[in-house]
């Protein structure tokens, strides 16, 4: 047996509801559930299974994640071109625009770009910045797309919009559902999709309508409400999957988890902004040192330099004085020659005239 969810909506021990047929099919990342009222239970199965590939058809069609859907064609179509849409398809979309402008804008299946902003690549949450959000913003709107209704196709205007049929096909699925089983004479019914969407084919006859619950988010086995859906349908969103705003609790909540892990980031990037600052510092001092030795080192070579300076001119002041010393020996030799030859002349000359 598939999956049970109905059980959170639908009140399965109440004895109006034991005779009805369940059946559960997973499609759409859900599960869709019938129960149908039918003295025949194989041709009710048999109705089920026909409804159940109704909603694998539309899955086929209008799901995002598949890339040979019309909606992921249109996603990855050029600006202006003309994509051709199955009637299913086209039909959502029709219906899509008029809730966007009933809801003047609220209601939105162009918020691909503005969801995606918000995730990182684990599709889990981040901050974006305002820019980012800004450009998303941009590019979220009804007036990006042109829907052509005379020959079912549509046309991207503006590069970067994603569409995303999330908040309104499991409801047009349900739809097509209750249709089918109604052309199956099965009107005795009632269409689940999910547990957040719950559809009224028809009453069975001896009951006053289907029974339904509504429990306490916070306290699962506290039910705040009972009642009998006769018609129509009823939807609503809870905090069991994903963020729901609840009268801005949620919001507030994820808002500030989005504060901490951004302000977590601005600590990281203020740690690593302080470390490179103080390798940058300490790179800064390393470089004062090596200059301050280049600067000795000049320094010395300078004060070497000019010792040796200093003997060269000493040096050429020793060679000068030699050079002079040898230069005045040799003149004061030259001299003393020239005084004792004199004097030996004056001698023979004194001695010649004493002999005459």
């Amino acid at each position: 047996m598939k999956k049970r969810q109905s059980d959170q909506v639908v009140d399965i021990g109440a004895k109006t509801i034991s005779d009805a047929h369940h059946f559960s099919h997973e499609a759409m990342a859900t599960v869709y559930e019938l129960y149908i009222v039918d003295e025949d239970e194989d041709y009710a199965l048999a109705g089920a299974q026909a409804a159940f590939a109704e909603v694998d058809r539309l899955e086929l069609e209008m799901s995002r994640f598949l890339s040979n859907s019309d909606i992921s064609r249109l996603n990855a179509a050029e600006v202006g071109e003309t994509v051709d849409l199955g009637l299913d398809t086209f039909e959502c979309l029709r219906r899509a625009r008029e809730m966007h402008e009933k809801t003047g804008g609220a209601f939105d299946i162009s918020v691909g770009a503005l969801y995606a902003c918000w995730l990182d690549e684990d599709r889990r949450l981040r901050q974006p910045s305002e820019d980012e959000i800004e450009q998303a913003h941009e590019l979220t709107g009804m007036k990006h797309l042109e829907i052509d209704d005379e020959d079912f196709c549509a046309k991207v205007l503006t590069k970067g919009v994603q569409f995303d049929l999330g908040g309104i096909g499991k409801g047009f699925a349900a739809e097509k559902v209750a249709e089918l089983l109604s052309e199956w004479s099965l009107e005795q019914s009632l269409v689940l999709a999910g547990a957040s969407s719950v559809l009224c084919v028809g009453v069975p006859e001896g009951m006053s309508g289907w029974p339904m619950k509504l429990r306490n988010p916070g306290k699962r086995t506290e039910v705040f409400a009972r009642f009998d859906l006769k018609e129509g349908a009823v939807s609503g969103s809870g905090r069991q999957k994903g963020q729901h705003i609840r009268q801005g609790e949620a919001a507030e909540a994820a808002k500030k988890q989005q504060n901490r892990q951004y302000e977590g980031a601005e600590t990281a990037k203020r740690q690593q902004n302080w470390q490179s600052e103080a390798a940058e510092a300490a790179k800064k001092q390393q470089n004062r040192r090596y200059e301050a030795a280049q600067t000795a080192t000049r320094e010395q070579n300078r004060q070497w330099e000019a010792a040796e300076a200093v003997k060269g001119i000493r040096l050429s002041k020793i060679v000068e004085n030699v050079r002079k010393m040898e230069e005045n020996m040799v003149e004061s030799g030259l001299e003393k020659w020239r005084t004792s030859g004199c004097k030996a002349v004056a001698r023979r000359n004194s001695r010649g005239r004493l002999k005459a």
